[in-house]
């Protein structure tokens, strides 16, 4: 298994302290099997070795998505106890597919649904857009329901004109005034200065 670095904090701990402040936390695994099966059963690589087959997780991976979408703030459990993650890990081990398979998932969630691609340059963004373009045109059920913008880097949902994906990167001079549900931040430590972030 490759050394990795998976920011969610200990459940232990987080749990006793959330308990102090009166914070409650239910685990509910089926809801991150739900999500899980969803992206192994409707995506599928497109690059490498295994293109064209179906996305399957590692270990590191499903243990990942396993904490990030199972844990839920009890009596809301539609509301997600981590709302914030990050993964560092060395190229090659399946970020990009992660970041990709997460942005296509959120889009087929609820309606309305804002999922943003950032990184330090426009090219670096469209690394996770366009495995991500990749792998709903692999799927003849998503790309009857998606329209995919190639020249703009913008995937819409047909249904819904309001879910959409789109990029951003630090050389856009507008980069305020979304209000997305999912950022997908790819090379973070890359950043010339915290601007994009803030």
């Amino acid at each position: 298994m490759p050394k990795t670095s998976i920011w969610i904090p200990d459940a232990v701990g987080a749990i006793e302290h959330d308990a102090v402040r009166g914070v409650d936390y239910v685990w509910r695994p089926e809801l991150a099997t739900r999500t899980i099966d969803w992206m192994q059963r409707h995506l599928r690589h497109v690059k490498g070795p295994d293109a064209g087959k179906p996305l399957r997780f590692s270990e590191w991976q499903l243990r990942f998505f396993r904490a990030l979408y199972g844990w839920r703030v009890a009596g809301h459990e539609h509301w997600r106890r981590y709302r914030r993650a990050y993964v560092e890990i060395p190229r090659g081990n399946g970020k990009t597919t992660m970041g990709a398979a997460v942005g296509v998932k959120q889009l087929f969630g609820r309606r309305g649904v804002v999922v943003v691609g950032v990184a330090t340059d426009r090219e670096q963004a469209n690394l996770v857009f366009s495995d991500a373009a990749g792998m709903v045109r692999a799927d003849p059920g998503l790309s009857g329901k998606l329209d995919i913008i190639d020249s703009v880097r913008r995937m819409r949902r047909k249904d819904d004109y309001g879910g959409r994906y789109f990029l951003l990167s630090s050389e856009d001079q507008l980069a305020h005034g979304y209000h997305p549900d999912l950022i997908i931040f790819d090379e973070l430590h890359a950043q010339p200065n915290r601007r994009l972030w803030d």
